[in-house]
């Protein structure tokens, strides 16, 4: 049936059963943590040569006894002993360098003994001394910034890191739609920033969407001249000072006033880009109701996300690794699934008559966190079908492919 056959049957299943349509649907994602220590890059390092000196230990005993002195005693405190003393800033950034020159050193130590460099902890090691660090001529150089797709920690080479959320998973979920709904990928303006409808803001500027020149401002009146740079997506306009002088929006107007001088007028210069205008006119188009009614589609998934997280454990998982990650999440999905279905009238139907029948069993290999309705559902389905006799019955299993 393949791997996750047996978890994809009970959708499949669930979708004949209620006659679902699938036909529309709506995406998002959302951000899992495995059972994994978050480190911070000091700490990172630290564990890994840890990790990897206690494997030499325990497997090649006198290779681990070549290793420095010094190099072995930084490291036989425990993981949360580990560069416990750094304090200051200071003290933090030599705590820092001294990590990742132990690195380089267990690296190059052991670069020669082939059995060991084969190990994937070793090779663990040179990722991650690859992605933190450089050599520049004998000195061992600590990267300002490696970015976010790095190793994070060695338990979890699969967990990257998000910058809104830290380290983890981005886990995709697609939930059906109600057939009459249009659904557009439709998602608010990122930034955080609230729209203000008293701010004259560029939106309220009229701009050619093909030439990206102003033809009016927001008071309506035209400009003097009005450019676009393409390489900087820059506009400048320039307005009439005495117009501006006059105008009422003076006061909330973005038109620059002169520089360096005591002079209250505007010279009538106005800069923003056109990125800066689409976010504008999008935060304005916001507060429609056309968009609300557009935008209720896509955000009803938001339920199903806290509902997940809430009532499944979706949020922080008690495995690790991309494999063992995967299976859960589907695994808890499919829980989902099974959940929403036996909280509607059609799956109660159906479980009714089944009841009656010596053709089915059900077993489930999670903690199950249904509501009451659903939890009597499975507790009377399966009491029934335990009296059956054996030789009659189809079994229908969620098999743990963690």
């Amino acid at each position: 049936m393949g791997k996750f056959g047996s978890i994809f049957s009970v959708t499949d299943e669930l979708v004949r059963q209620l006659e679902l349509t699938v036909s529309k649907q709506r995406l998002d994602s959302t951000h899992v943590v495995s059972d994994m220590a978050v480190f911070g890059r000091t700490r990172m390092m630290g564990v890994a040569v840890k990790r990897f000196l206690a494997e030499v230990r325990r497997r090649h005993e006198a290779d681990f006894f070549t290793v420095p002195e010094p190099l072995r005693e930084r490291y036989a405190a425990s993981t949360g002993s580990l560069f416990a003393d750094a304090k200051t800033s200071e003290q933090r950034q030599k705590t820092r360098q001294q990590a990742a020159e132990d690195l380089h050193a267990v690296i190059e130590h052991f670069a020669d003994h082939a059995s060991i460099a084969a190990w994937p902890s070793y090779q663990k090691l040179l990722t991650m001394f690859a992605q933190q660090c450089t050599v520049e001529g004998a000195q061992v150089v600590v990267q300002k910034s490696p970015g976010g797709n790095v190793l994070l920690n060695p338990s979890d080479p699969g967990a990257t890191y998000c910058g809104k959320k830290g380290a983890g998973y981005q886990a995709q979920l697609v939930e059906t739609c109600h057939a009459d709904n249009e659904v557009d990928l439709v998602s608010p303006v990122p930034g955080g920033k609230k729209y203000d409808p008293e701010e004259v803001t560029a939106a309220r500027f009229t701009v050619d969407s093909a030439t990206h020149t102003v033809t009016a401002c927001p008071a309506g009146h035209a400009p003097l001249s009005s450019s676009y740079n393409a390489s900087s997506d820059r506009i400048t306009v320039t307005m009439s000072p005495e117009v501006c002088a006059a105008c009422p929006l003076l006061a909330r107007c973005p038109v620059r006033k002169q520089e360096g001088s005591e002079k209250t007028h505007p010279t009538g210069k106005v800069y923003f880009t056109m990125s800066e205008h689409r976010s504008c006119r999008r935060r304005a188009a916001e507060q429609e109701s056309e968009f609300r009614e557009c935008y209720r589609a896509r955000s009803g998934i938001e339920g199903t996300n806290s509902g997940l997280k809430r009532r499944c454990g979706l949020k922080r998982l008690r495995v690790r690794g991309r494999r063992a990650v995967s299976s859960s999440v589907l695994l808890k999905l499919a829980g989902w699934n099974i959940l929403r279905a036996a909280c509607s009238q059609k799956m109660r139907g159906i479980l009714k008559k089944l009841l009656g029948k010596s053709v089915f069993s059900f077993s489930i290999c999670w903690e199950s966190h249904a509501p009451e309705v659903a939890t009597e559902c499975f507790r009377s389905f399966r009491s029934a079908c335990r009296n059956k006799p054996r030789p009659n019955r189809q079994r229908i299993t969620i098999e743990t492919v963690v």
